[in-house]
């Protein structure tokens, strides 16, 4: 399940947001799969194998809490994805923004991460059109 918090104490949390935002309305757009292997029939809601994939192609920016402890980079309260391990037991995976690059480059650092996630779920939506299509 994808979290998303109303509250922007930052541009780090409006950033966050503004991605929940393109990447849910891509998702009703696309059946609710666009990172993992599509299915013949109708999903109501995203499930778990998308949201693993998700994390996958994004683990730069989605990291755990002992992740995000060993490290100095800025989370986001905003957007949170949880998820079940093997033994379905849920851990939260949380939108992280590295500390550095955005105290050096700022809000361009933000929009470069924004349209990163938009090319890769363009590129992905694109890609899946193209087998559907058998081209």
């Amino acid at each position: 399940m994808i979290k998303t918090n109303k509250d922007f104490k930052s541009d780090i949390d409006c950033l966050a947001n503004n991605i929940y935002n393109f990447y849910l309305d891509t998702l009703k757009e696309n059946n609710y799969r666009i990172f993992a292997k599509d299915v013949n029939f109708k999903l109501d809601e995203v499930d778990e194998y998308e949201l693993n994939a998700f994390k996958k192609c994004f683990k730069v920016y989605l990291k755990t809490d002992a992740q995000f402890r060993k490290t100095k980079h800025i989370k986001s309260d905003c957007l949170s994805v949880s998820l079940p391990d093997f033994y379905n037991n849920y851990y939260t995976v949380n939108f992280i923004i590295y500390k550095d690059r955005y105290s050096e480059y700022g809000k361009k650092y933000l929009d470069d991460v924004f349209n990163l996630f938009v090319k890769n779920i363009e590129y992905r939506v694109k890609n899946k059109e193209k087998i559907n299509k058998g081209e």
